[in-house]
């Protein structure tokens, strides 16, 4: 009975201190009174000279934003020309110059970060010390130590990675460096498998601070699980270094040998052949029979025989060639070119990708230089940041504005979003100065200098905005009382532009396509009920119109207003969906929307099948998505081309968006993604991204660096965090809970049941 008594009181005060209290089990209650300062440095540093490094206080109490901290820097550690100083520091000098240069003696300044270059200096050690202080005077310090680690002094060393070259008969792979017509280099580059490069790509897309610091906390982590072959990616890396190679090298010369003879020819015949005079006339007899003899002459010519032979020379060659270090890589072939300079065979990439998303990853260039690289259309949810979550219910209709960011249409209050970078979302009702009421909008249309064109499919109506101003392209024809003329076309249901920037748009009330132009003055490209019930339109890169209809589960191509030709689905009773045969020949079932390329591809969504068809220009039709991409209860379909030739589908009734991307990678690669970076950055700075940066690196290199060894408060802190959110996210079962605690304490203590207590002592 105790034990139980002892496990209800010790939750109870978990609870309580977990829940009740709001507070963080992590992070004790000293720490959360007001006023309460504590100065964090972390640990100490152990680093080569000549790297960079950043100093990291983000650990200090409170982390709300209102410490002031003082730096404080023994003699010559750095120097005031070599620190880029912010508005807000305020630094201190030492009044000894050394060399005509001013070292730092205290920098008070609001940031947690301190990036600084150590000196050169094998062996020294540096106290730097940190003193905190919040708005009321409150103070705290803490100090680390700085050792500058010796290099490592072997004879053969990479001037890029300043790393051993490992021993060749490890397991490392032998690269003969690429060789030049008929030049082939003596030498050969050994490549280290177990380096591993940190490589940031894309590096314009993040301020140099930022990449930076990722750089800093990615070399650190794994330092920190105890994997030290890795190189520093803040380290200092020469731009370029001569080498001198000796090369083998093969030349080919051609050799004439010219043989004089002498040719003897009789008069008589033919004599075209031979050039100049005779050398020498001979008058020689010769017998017609007994009886009978005769004198014939005979011409001598110096004559010319000329033979060709091919002499292979082979010499060797010493060459001054330059090998250039890449550090603005946009790609991860860049990105394997700088391994190889470094002879790391294992490269950890990150950057900004094309889809506004930090992605890592993970290869090797044993897998790349084998040629086993994989190609894949792979679909995959589009993942939001919160806000933008948030706003977009019920998407239907996309495009993309001049930056390859999404626009679309939001159902759930008649609204239409920019995206944005999938940073903070655009609202069009407040984005524009005049906005007129929008119904329901069904399609809209990004054009090159920003403008968007937009169809109220309920209001029968064709929009423009533009610099904030909106105007009516067109609206359907209407009586004095508000009903609408017979015969005119209602309903626009998709809009698109062509090369010349004229407006097509589809009607789905009698099913036909107009072209249209700002002042709305419009003219019929499709009569009514020449396709029935079409459900979208495309043009192709020759403004050639293109029309999907579900019901008659065909893409036809449009020659004049009352012709089509069938360009995709099978007439008849063919019900195969066959690849690599010819449209027309391939069963569509229900292709809902359709779309190009810029290389003039045809983009069908069949909801039936959840496939993407595309069909080439010379009419055959293959599947992009495989089994494991399906994507079912498409609403509408559109192609980024800004870029990246990318899919996107609206999913209506689901609140969400597909990507479906051509994805290439080796057969050793690994990937990670953190979404919504940009949003995360400007929220809550680089340090938001610090836990989801720890957990790309362990997910990317899983198996190749140690497990965390956690202790047992650690554990249990852990454990402690996890049971207090599931509670959280479940009120119902805590308060279950509580009551079944209460009244099993209750019970204990009541007289209705038995105690576990001593006995009373006897009477007296």
């Amino acid at each position: 009975m105790y034990r139980i008594l002892s496990f209800c009181i010790l939750l109870i005060i978990i609870l309580q201190d977990s829940i009740a209290f709001g507070k963080n089990t992590s992070v004790s209650k000293t720490n959360n009174k007001v006023g309460h300062v504590k100065a964090d440095l972390g640990e100490d540093i152990n680093a080569p000279g000549l790297t960079t490094i950043v100093l990291d206080a983000s650990s200090s109490i409170p982390q709300n934003g209102s410490l002031t901290y003082e730096w404080s820097f023994p003699p010559n550690m750095i120097f005031s020309g070599e620190y880029n100083f912010s508005d807000s520091d305020s630094p201190v000098l030492y009044e000894n110059n050394s060399n005509g240069k001013q070292s730092i003696k205290k920098l008070t300044t609001r940031d947690k970060f301190i990036e600084i270059d150590l000196p050169d200096l094998p062996g020294q050690a540096y106290e730097v010390s940190l003193r905190v202080q919040n708005h009321i005077g409150t103070e705290d310090r803490d100090a680390i130590i700085i050792t500058i680690e010796q290099p490592l002094i072997v004879n053969n060393t990479n001037p890029f990675s300043d790393s051993l070259l490992i021993d060749s008969n490890s397991n490392n792979q032998s690269l003969i460096n690429e060789s030049t017509k008929n030049r082939e280099a003596i030498s050969e580059t050994i490549i280290n498998d177990d380096l591993i490069t940190i490589q940031a790509i894309n590096k314009g897309r993040l301020n140099p601070m930022e990449v930076r610091i990722i750089n800093a906390y990615i070399f650190n982590f794994l330092e920190e699980r105890g994997f030290k072959n890795v190189l520093n990616p803040n380290r200092f890396i020469p731009k370029e270094i001569k080498v001198n190679k000796l090369y083998n090298r093969t030349r080919y010369e051609q050799d004439s040998i010219s043989t004089t003879y002498l040719d003897t020819v009789s008069m008589g015949e033919d004599l075209s052949n031979y050039n100049g005079v005779p050398i020498d006339t001979l008058l020689q007899d010769f017998r017609v029979d007994d009886t009978t003899t005769r004198a014939k002459t005979f011409f001598i010519y110096r004559q010319y025989k000329y033979n060709i032979s091919m002499d292979t020379l082979s010499y060797t060659e010493v060459v001054d060639t330059t090998l250039k270090y890449n550090f603005d890589c946009n790609d991860y072939d860049c990105a394997a070119e700088n391994a190889y300079l470094e002879q790391a065979g294992s490269i950890l990439c990150w950057g900004l990708n094309d889809y506004d998303e930090l992605e890592f990853h993970y290869f090797t260039l044993n897998s790349l230089y084998s040629g086993k690289t994989h190609h894949r259309w792979l679909s995959e949810k589009v993942i939001l940041n919160p806000v933008s979550d948030s706003l977009l219910k019920y998407p239907q209709a996309i495009s993309f504005d001049s930056v390859g960011s999404p626009v679309i249409v939001s159902g759930n209050n008649q609204d239409i979003l920019f995206l944005n970078n999938n940073e903070k979302p655009i609202s069009i009702k407040t984005r524009f100065s005049e906005v007129y009421n929008l119904d329901s909008p069904s399609a809209l249309c990004a054009g090159r200098l920003g403008e968007l064109y937009i169809t109220d499919k309920s209001n029968h109506s064709v929009f423009w905005f533009y610099e904030g101003v909106m105007s009516t392209i067109y609206t359907t024809p209407r009586y004095k009382n508000g009903s609408i003329i017979p015969g005119e076309p209602t309903s626009p249901i998709a809009i698109r532009l062509n090369s010349l920037g004229e407006i097509l748009v589809l009607f789905e009330g009698d099913g036909s396509v107009r072209k249209f132009d700002r002042e709305g003055q419009q003219t019929v490209i499709l009569q009514p009920g020449v396709v029935k019930n079409p459900s979208d339109i495309a043009i192709s890169i020759n403004d050639t119109l293109f029309v999907v209809s579900t019901s008659e589960q065909q893409v036809y191509k449009v020659r004049n207003d009352t012709k089509v030709l069938p360009f995709a689905g099978t007439q008849g009773t063919i019900t195969t969906a066959t690849d690599g045969a010819l449209a027309t020949e391939s069963y569509l079932d229900a292709p809902v929307s359709i779309d190009f390329d810029r290389a003039n591809r045809l983009y069908i969504a069949d909801n039936t099948f959840g496939s993407i068809r595309v069909v080439t220009p010379d009419g055959i039709i293959n599947t992009l998505t495989d089994e494991d991409n399906k994507i079912f209860n498409i609403y509408q379909m559109r192609i980024n081309n800004h870029s990246l030739t990318t899919l996107y589908a609206t999913h209506m009734l689901d609140h969400k968006l597909t990507r479906v991307r051509f994805n290439t990678y080796s057969s050793d690669s690994r990937f990670f993604y953190i979404y919504y970076p940009k949003f995360t950055i400007k929220m809550e700075g680089i340090y938001g991204l610090e836990k989801s940066i720890s957990k790309a690196v362990e997910s990317t290199l899983e198996g190749i660096i140690p497990k965390e060894k956690k202790s047992l408060i650690k554990r249990f802190s852990e454990s402690n965090q996890k049971f207090t959110g599931y509670l959280k996210r479940n009120p119902l079962i805590f308060v279950i809970l509580l009551i079944v605690l209460n009244q099993g304490i209750s019970g204990a203590f009541s007289d209705g049941g038995p105690i576990d207590l001593p006995p009373e002592f006897p009477p007296s």
